[in-house]
């Protein structure tokens, strides 16, 4: 009730104010975790012209605002979100930051959107210890041109790869590598990140990268898997014979070692 109650005072005052806020830049950051789900993150940058601080201000004070919400005050093509899956719908988080003013009427405003996202990633075992992780298509929501989907303009594409990543394929080329390359057979080691920076066609876009667990964790593994059938054939109808069995064997034993 409240949340309604808010939301009608901000219609109000967005119906009696020249509402005046104009999309910067997007930056949508991607951080994939080892199960292939990832924490994505979405900044927005808007400019505020001064006629609308005060209705930005108001808004961000009504916390309980979704991105709908958000996306009809300010009038942004940028505020909804950008990475789309089947598997289950997000939590999305939607935090206003306060006001920069510079001055000469103009203030910006980032609006961040946070949320955790399942089945972005088909992940195959490829190997005793090696892990496939292709990026599903259909996931990238930015805008569509006549040639297909493309990040526009003043948008970024960020995504964080597990530290021991290793990348089989990749296009687009991204624009900002970060970290240390060490390319085998065209794959690429030691990424930290990689970044696309608009416009970027993304009608064909593929990463597929892999990992391989160490030695040590797929003989833990062995020994787990071995103790956990070994304790299932002991509580199993089967495992209540054989310990039966045994205990007669050990009793005879006795009895005519003591003959």
């Amino acid at each position: 009730m409240r949340k309604i109650a808010a939301f009608i005072a901000i219609l109000l005052l967005l119906n009696f104010t020249k509402a005046d806020f104009r999309d910067i830049s997007l930056v949508v950051d991607i951080s994939v975790n080892a199960n292939g789900s990832a924490h994505v993150v979405e900044l927005i940058t808007l400019s505020v012209d001064a006629s609308s601080e005060d209705l930005y201000e108001r808004s961000i004070l009504s916390r309980e605002l979704t991105i709908q919400d958000w996306s009809q005050i300010t009038k942004s093509s940028y505020i909804r979100q950008h990475i789309l899956s089947t598997i289950s719908p997000p939590r999305v988080r939607i935090i206003p930051e306060k006001l920069v003013r510079y001055g000469f009427n103009l203030s910006t405003a980032v609006v961040k959107i946070d949320y955790d996202i399942d089945g972005i990633f088909v992940m195959n075992k490829t190997g005793p210890r090696k892990t496939t992780y292709t990026f599903r298509r259909g996931v990238l929501s930015f805008e569509n041109s006549p040639s297909g989907p493309v990040l526009p303009k003043y948008n970024d594409l960020v995504i964080r790869l597990p530290q021991d990543a290793i990348i089989m394929r990749i296009y687009p080329e991204p624009d900002e590598p970060v970290g240390i390359f060490n390319v085998t057979n065209n794959h690429i080691q030691g990424v930290s990140q990689i970044t696309w920076k608009g416009t970027v066609p993304l009608n064909e876009f593929e990463l597929v990268f892999v990992r391989e667990e160490p030695l040590d964790v797929e003989v833990n593994e062995f020994f787990s898997e071995a103790q956990q059938a070994v304790v299932a054939i002991i509580f199993s109808q089967q495992g209540a014979i054989l310990i039966t069995l045994v205990v007669v064997i050990a009793i005879f034993y006795l009895i005519f070692k003591k003959k």
